[in-house]
């Protein structure tokens, strides 16, 4: 049975748990969600033991007293009998040092610009008298917007007031950017700007100026100068310089006076700041050249491609390549485990224009013998295909759905009678049941597991967009639910209780998403401000993948090209459960993505494929066939691609085994 999507963990009045996102030095911190308003929050725990009521009184006086776009700012409090609770901001990028974490080195522009919002964060809390005392990358959390991140400022446990600068001997914090006077329990504004100081080495160099345990980060803060390579351009050398004095009195004397040299700095060095605009052009990664920081845009501009570390190119290879006749637009693997009446087998769906064609294989599509076909003609083309796995089914074997731009289909395909040999197979034909009718166009799902189903008509922009529940199989109309969302241009099954209903706001740059239940509730909504293309279901529950089509126009734009360090687009991967938003840098312009239990594959119109990790890191690519219109992965090392060429009319569709690609994959 699946557990509920909004379900809870703890006793908590007004808010639902979506779950674990972190754990803090005095407590966890869970993702969460207002019963009444849907409001998506951070909820913070504050633990007796650890977090005394003095010191929780202290940060929430903090908290209070700060509201800035750069700080992550406290909106309520909540007491249960399990605990205390903040109710933060939530921020659904991670942190920064997520972002630190990436092989792919973020663009020297964007890495600048959440600096300064950093140190406009500090502004603000310095103006307050607040010293933070513990920046670094863990307390940089990440909001992303259409052109890059907002970074805002987190936890004040250890902030400090500047009037109280002998009166608490307080040494804790991170030694690795500890100024050298807060290994002596003093503190000032500067200890903050040294902070940031050290967080912009890292950024532009790839790694902290220093290193090793305690005792040794503690004798280079206080004794060893900091060593900037040279490939940093000199004016922010100066910056870097300036902000890791040793002696407080020779650092930037306000976050306000490091800002300006810094916007200073990266105007005379040439990076474009000018991030914050739908028209930048700036990329939000890059590849590296042989140093360990990326040049600038001119230098990048007027690279050789020999001056890069070129991705791994492997040899595409097929175990099977079949001509075909149309082009395919869907492709569906299932498999079924074996009977007391026949052994296991897989079968393969693929959608072409009004056609759905089923084959079946024995032991399997990689190796296995083809011991049936059938074929079902539609009449109207189909736009994909949903594999039942439900209650009602007519074949335990077969099943499937086609939906169309005004209907759904249920495709009885009846299940292999035995093994026989595949030269004499007969194509049976099967005629499809029409289970859901439309007068327009509409956007329509059904839950593979038999529960329900739900269309939404692509209406002209309206303030709120119909969205009809019908459960399975009655299809009596259980209710007509009212989204905030001007027009529903997609409906995705989350699980058997839970769905949810996207649109794109092109004009507002954004994505909206609205989860709803069976029983015709919606729970909330989400909204993610970057323009994206069609959403595809991943192998992890509650996970969906996009590209993110304004990367795509930005680096089509740009005057380098694209092999010469740039980055030229950004898969993002969306957790709903809890909600978090991932940017993983990709190589390509992907048009087609496929999740499987390895990672992801993704294909763009050249046929260039492209094979990530399920952490998101570049395994492989390769140079397939090109102008590929589908693609899925199926068992533990299956990839099916299909192709179709508009000027020659053929294509083929080739069945691989991921073992002989010599991809670095586990299976």
């Amino acid at each position: 049975m699946a557990g509920n999507l909004y379900a809870r963990s703890i006793r908590i009045s007004n808010y639902r748990l979506l779950g674990l996102v972190g754990q803090g030095q005095f407590g966890r911190v869970f993702c969460a969600i207002h019963r009444k308003s849907g409001q998506m929050v951070a909820l913070k725990e504050l633990k007796h033991e650890r977090f005394p009521t003095h010191k929780f009184l202290r940060e929430l006086r903090f908290l209070l007293s700060l509201q800035h776009p750069n700080i992550v700012t406290c909106q309520a409090l909540e007491h249960t009998a399990n605990g205390r609770y903040l109710v933060m901001d939530y921020c659904e990028s991670g942190t920064l040092r997520n972002l630190i974490l990436e092989e792919a080195r973020l663009h020297p522009a964007h890495s600048l610009k959440l600096v300064m919002d950093i140190l406009l964060g500090l502004e603000h809390a310095h103006s307050r008298g607040i010293v933070h005392c513990d920046i670094k990358p863990e307390n940089i959390l990440l909001q992303i917007q259409p052109t890059g991140w907002l970074g805002r400022i987190s936890d004040f446990g250890i902030a400090q007031l500047s009037q109280d600068l002998h009166q608490d001997f307080n040494t804790t914090g991170s030694p690795a950017y500890m100024a050298p006077e807060r290994f002596y329990g003093q503190y000032s504004p500067a200890s903050d700007l040294y902070a940031v100081g050290i967080i912009l080495f890292e950024l532009l160099v790839g790694e902290r100026p220093f290193s090793g345990t305690p005792a040794d980060l503690m004798s280079a803060h206080l004794n060893r100068p900091v060593q900037i390579p040279a490939f940093i351009p000199e004016p922010l050398q100066g910056v870097i310089r300036k902000a890791l004095q040793k002696l407080m009195g020779r650092r930037f004397h306000s976050a306000a006076e490091m800002l300006a040299d810094l916007r200073s700095a990266a105007q005379a060095t040439g990076w474009s700041l000018d991030i914050g605009t739908a028209a930048s052009t700036v990329p939000l990664f890059c590849r590296l050249p042989h140093q360990p920081v990326a040049a600038p845009a001119a230098a990048l501009a007027t690279a050789s491609p020999t001056d890069l570390p070129s991705p791994l190119h492997l040899t595409f290879t097929a175990l099977r390549q079949e001509p075909l006749k149309a082009p395919i637009c869907d492709l569906r693997v299932q498999f079924l485990p074996a009977t007391p009446q026949q052994g296991a087998t897989e079968t393969l769906y693929c959608l072409s224009r009004q056609w759905v064609y089923c084959r079946t294989f024995m032991p399997g599509l990689l190796t296995g013998q083809e011991v049936q076909r059938s074929v079902c003609h539609l009449p109207m083309p189909a736009q994909s295909l949903t594999i039942f796995q439900g209650r009602y089914l007519a074949q335990p074997s077969g099943d499937c759905f086609a939906i169309t731009a005004q209907g759904l289909y249920h495709i009885p395909f009846p299940a292999p009678a035995g093994r026989m040999p595949s030269t004499s197979l007969e194509t049976i034909l099967v005629y499809p049941r029409c289970v859901l009718s439309q007068e327009t166009d509409s956007a329509i799902a059904i839950d593979p597991h038999g529960y329900w189903l739900a269309a939404a008509p692509l209406l002209p922009s309206t303030p709120k967009s119909p969205l009809w529940l019908w459960p399975w199989p009655s299809l009596t109309p259980q209710r007509n639910l009212e989204c905030r969302a001007s027009q529903i241009a997609q409906i995705i099954p989350l699980d058997s209780a839970h769905g949810v209903a996207i649109s794109y706001r092109h004009r507002a740059q954004a994505s909206r998403f609205e989860v709803f239940n069976r029983r015709g509730r919606l729970l909330g909504s989400l909204n993610v401000p970057v323009m994206t293309g069609r959403f595809f279901q991943g192998i992890k529950p509650y996970r969906l993948m996009t590209y993110e089509s304004l990367a795509v126009d930005t680096c089509l734009k740009m005057a380098c090209p694209l092999e010469y360090g740039p980055y030229p687009a950004s898969l993002l991967v969306l957790d709903l459960k809890p909600f978090r938003v991932m940017r993983l840098p990709v190589a390509i312009i992907p048009k087609l993505v496929a999740a499987a239990p390895w990672g992801y594959v993704l294909a763009d119109t050249a046929g260039t494929l492209l094979f990530l990790d399920g952490s998101g890191q570049e395994i492989g690519q390769i140079a397939g066939p090109g102008q590929p219109t589908a693609i899925t992965c199926f068992g533990k090392h299956g990839l099916l691609l299909a192709t179709w060429d508009e000027t020659t009319h053929s294509g083929c569709l080739y069945t691989v085994d991921l073992r002989q690609l010599n991809l670095d994959l586990l299976f």
